[in-house]
């Protein structure tokens, strides 16, 4: 009983501690697993022939082409019934990896640098970002619209958590093979599930859609951030000046917010229960 007295304080304070540094670690676990899989596209970017790659983004312009002279159905990517369904011809243009890489997606104001794949399974989900079949793959051109979209209050990595923190005027950017394109926030909205005519495409407009649930913890709505394409050189100069402006005011992360709510009831909770231990094995020992 002497042992257990101790033992058990002791298990919870290392409990206590692994509860306290888990978001850093998955996080920076997870950053180590996205950082690879982009260095492995990075090199393999560099074996592709410049006919290979021409190849590749006129099949996306044709598949584009075609959405833009067709009249499509979209559905919200988090609760359409055949979620992790494609055909084949969407797989197989601009496919780079088994789980269906396409490219690169840059979201400096909130540290975001993760790879985006086709489709929006719960696969392409947990792991990066997922370009929703039926839209326009994110190469630009005029008359058309990317959506991408990315999960929010994952446990192990932030995503799109803090996406809530873009306003007008910031930037993201995406590659495609070799290709940069820049995108300029120009409005952001919140609207139900169900509502997805914001995501059509609009003639002779490059648009990039940011999708993802809202608000944190309940996902009740879609947080819609559009961005309209930009020279890039202009977009990367004036990214730059405005992260330079704002140094001392950059956005807190809502997922590092949370955890350290949970983390802050999990210590009181903790220090609770250890000293209830204490005083239960106390008092047995006593009486």
């Amino acid at each position: 009983m002497k042992k257990l007295k101790y033992i058990l304080p002791f298990f919870s304070i290392i409990l206590g501690i692994g509860l306290l540094v888990y978001p850093w670690i998955s996080e920076y676990l997870f950053k180590n697993e996205v950082n690879s899989v982009i260095n492995t596209y990075d090199r393999k970017l560099e074996d592709i022939s410049i006919m290979e790659e021409n190849k590749e983004l006129e099949l996306a312009k044709i598949y584009n082409r075609q959405l833009a002279e067709s009249k499509i159905t979209l559905t919200d990517p988090f609760t359409q019934f055949e979620k992790g369904k494609s055909t084949m011809d969407y797989q197989s243009i601009l496919s780079f990896n088994e789980l269906g890489l396409i490219g690169t997606i840059d979201i400096p104001k909130i540290s975001v640098h993760l790879p985006i794949y086709h489709g929006v399974s719960d696969t392409v989900l947990m792991n990066g970002v997922g370009h929703l079949e039926k839209t326009s793959f994110p190469i630009g051109g005029n008359s058309s619209h990317c959506v991408l979209t990315g999960h929010t209050g994952l446990n192990k990595a932030r995503l799109f958590t803090d996406l809530s923190e873009l306003k007008k005027g910031d930037y993201f950017f995406i590659q495609i093979l070799h290709q940069k394109l820049a995108y300029q926030v120009i409005e952001t909205s919140i609207v139900e599930p169900q509502d997805v005519h914001k995501l059509q495409i609009e003639k002779e407009r490059d648009l990039v859609t940011l999708l993802t649930c809202y608000p944190y913890g309940v996902n009740t709505h879609r947080l819609l951030v559009l961005g309209e394409r930009m020279n890039y050189q202009e977009a990367v100069v004036e990214e730059k000046i405005q992260s330079e402006t704002n140094l001392d005011s950059n956005p807190s992360s809502q997922w590092m917010s949370s955890y350290k709510k949970a983390l802050m009831l999990g210590s009181i909770f903790s220090l609770l229960l250890i000293v209830g231990l204490v005083i239960g094995i106390q008092w047995k020992d006593k009486y």
